[in-house]
């Protein structure tokens, strides 16, 4: 038990650079003010985050309670925290166990595997309690205040809130040792961990939908009034995405007694899978972890046949980071799992049950897309833009290289050159995921072709600037020093700076469409204005981003 809590403190001192901290506090005041100042802007930024989080939850529970459905809240904030868990726990697991570059030191101590499983585990668990604690505490809260429920209440919150990561964390690392060990199995052991950890997210997604479409097809209307006028079959109707958020939502709104059997239940099932899961991962945690060394190894060999064949040297970064993203399961996860959760996002209605063969929802839909076109063209703009731009591929591009920096740094292509195939790169990424937002539009919502095309257009010219925005954030203040690729596309808080442009970005065309119709202008200059807006902004970032890269390459050191 000592080597445990000593091998966690170790994790969470580097994991959060706390040692560092107190060594700079007395040896570098510089640098010490520095990342005193960084961990403010951290701090501020999750506050205000969780502010304007806090206010929509406070908007959407004022629409519940007037539907007398106040519980609808408590639901799908503990249904959306636990799948949110579930996908990126996935990508935790997998860069901090089996992806981390402290394993082979680790397999040679005298320490158990399923120690090293434990403590590793649990460093992930305490960072998933902070985000889950940010997500439900608010809704807890204003439910609570509003409704005046007593002290048994806020406690069972609070148990719920420790309690809530458990099962989708302790699942997606079962996933991850099973993917793992039959990786280790096979020659091409990246390629098919990509794969496999895209195809697991598909497959959950495919799944809780199906789960969703089994609302019976013969009087659908009266079981559905039926379901909505009891309390706990709401909750069980709603938690079918995850029915262990049912339990949990069933053991908060009864403050009585008859709360705590559901809450039992939420907790054992908890228990149960991590007294399952520690000793199996002491079985094969090292024999999946250990697979990927042997696999980096031999990438090395074939890094020097990389740059062949190719003509331009733009095309030849391009490629390099497409490589380099691709050959590594996280890299890929972070970066790419949003093409194909925009897509599949778009197309669920298609696998909806009966709700896909509504007469009143496809009457909807065609009044929307009919009478609301410009409307209907600029939200699915944004929308794609959103998908597009929140990916972690461009605000890492320097990043991403660690110590081997220099390596660009001596090459004989130019600054500038680099810079532009890593726009390219990043671009490309967000374009992909513009068209397959676009796609799936088509094919699941029905949209038409003319519709969806503005608003890709309208889409690709904006990401121009967001990914330009993305890159100047990764020149200021790139992040190279990192111990496992997690931490440098997913514990990078240049990701999180590259999030907040993006919002802004699109905060200032929501702003400007938002100032022009309030002052009448007809939907035609409104749109025109957009694209003046996105071409005057991509253009000028484009350029901001060439000039300063080119200054900060030069004195960027590893």
């Amino acid at each position: 038990m000592n080597m445990f809590f000593t091998l966690l403190k170790t994790q969470l001192n580097n994991r959060f650079g706390l040692t560092a901290m107190r060594i700079n506090a007395h040896s570098d005041k510089k640098a010490f003010r520095k990342q005193l100042g960084m961990s403010l802007v951290i701090i501020f930024s999750m506050i205000y985050l969780v502010a304007i989080y806090s206010f929509l939850a406070y908007k959407f529970f004022g629409l519940t309670l007037q539907a007398n459905m106040p519980e609808i809240i408590l639901v799908l904030t503990i249904s959306a925290s636990m799948i949110v868990t579930l996908l990126t726990g996935l990508i935790f697991i997998l860069g901090s166990l089996f992806f981390a570059k402290d394993s082979e030191f680790l397999a040679t101590l005298p320490v158990k595997p399923s120690v090293v499983f434990a403590s590793k585990f649990s460093q992930v668990y305490l960072n998933e309690i902070f985000v889950t604690l940010a997500f439900l505490l608010p809704p807890f809260i204003i439910y609570g205040v509003s409704l005046g429920m007593g002290a048994l209440f806020y406690l069972k919150a609070l148990l719920i809130i420790l309690f809530v990561p458990a099962i989708p964390l302790l699942i997606s690392a079962l996933l991850s040792m099973v993917l793992m060990n039959l990786v280790s199995r096979t020659r091409r052991r990246d390629t098919i961990a990509v794969v496999g950890s895209i195809a697991l997210l598909i497959l959950y997604v495919f799944g809780q939908t199906y789960l969703m479409s089994q609302i019976p097809e013969n009087g659908n209307a009266q079981a559905l009034i039926g379901l909505l006028n009891s309390q706990s079959g709401l909750i069980n109707f709603l938690g079918r995405a995850f029915p262990p958020s049912a339990w949990a939502t069933l053991a908060l709104v009864n403050d009585n007694i008859n709360g705590l059997f559901p809450l039992v239940e939420f907790i054992c099932l908890s228990l149960i899978l991590l007294i399952v899961t520690i000793p199996l991962a002491g079985k094969i945690y090292y024999k999946g972890a250990l697979s990927h060394l042997e696999t980096a190894k031999k990438n090395k060999k074939r890094s020097a046949k990389e740059s062949k064949g190719q003509n331009s040297p733009v095309m030849a970064i391009f490629f390099r980071e497409w490589k380099t993203i691709t050959r590594s399961p996280i890299y890929a996860l972070n970066s790419l799992s949003g093409i194909f959760m925009a897509l599949i996002i778009m197309v669920l209605p298609m696998f909806g049950g009966s709700m896909k063969s509504d007469p009143q929802m496809n009457a909807l839909l065609s009044l929307i897309t009919g009478e609301y076109t410009v409307t209907v063209l600029l939200a699915f703009a944004g929308m794609m833009v959103l998908f597009g731009g929140l990916n972690p591929a461009a605000s890492t591009v320097l990043s991403r290289e660690g110590t081997s920096f220099w390596i660009s740094k001596v090459i004989p292509v130019s600054y500038r050159t680099q810079i532009i195939g890593k726009f390219l790169f990043g671009y490309s990424i967000g374009a992909i995921t513009a068209f397959a937002t676009a796609i799936g539009a088509i094919i699941g919502l029905k949209i038409s072709m003319s519709i969806t095309a503005g608003a890709l257009l309208l889409a690709l010219l904006t990401l121009v600037s967001i990914t330009a925005a993305s890159i100047i954030i990764d020149l200021a203040r790139p992040r190279f020093n990192w111990n496992s690729e997690t931490e440098a596309i997913k514990q990078n808080m240049n990701v999180l700076a590259s999030m907040l442009a993006s919002v802004i970005i699109i905060g200032i065309y929501v702003g400007a469409t938002w100032l022009m119709q309030t002052l009448a202008f007809s939907w035609t200059i409104i749109v025109l204005v957009d694209v003046v807006i996105s071409v005057a902004s991509g253009a000028f970032l484009y350029s901001f981003m060439l000039k300063y890269g080119e200054k900060r390459f030069g004195v960027i050191e590893p």
